[in-house]
């Protein structure tokens, strides 16, 4: 249900979550359906952040058993808690992330 990556670089994650947790990790790439806004902890950089796109026969069954919904979806709204500045916003926040 929830997703925790840390300390990652390089990565390149498809995957439809309640809650998807980023922290300390670089280069990375992210296709999300999401419930919850994505949570960017402190040491991220260059992350990519894209809609969820998978699809087979029974994607709809399977996330309706998980609690999720394909017309609720966060990815493009990621929260960025870094301690200093930050938030987000519809362009990412430069140098930590951005749409793709």
């Amino acid at each position: 249900r929830s997703v925790v990556v840390t300390s990652c670089s390089g990565l390149c994650l498809l995957s439809a979550c309640r809650r998807l947790q980023v922290g300390s990790s670089s280069h990375s790439v992210f296709h999300l359906l999401t419930a919850t806004k994505p949570v960017l902890l402190a040491n991220n950089h260059s992350l990519t952040f894209a809609p969820y796109n998978s699809c087979y026969p029974k994607l709809e069954l399977h996330l309706e058993k998980a609690g999720l919904t394909p017309h609720v979806n966060l990815w493009q709204q990621p929260l960025c808690i870094t301690g200093g500045e930050g938030g987000g916003g519809e362009d990412g926040v430069a140098g930590i992330w951005c749409r793709m």
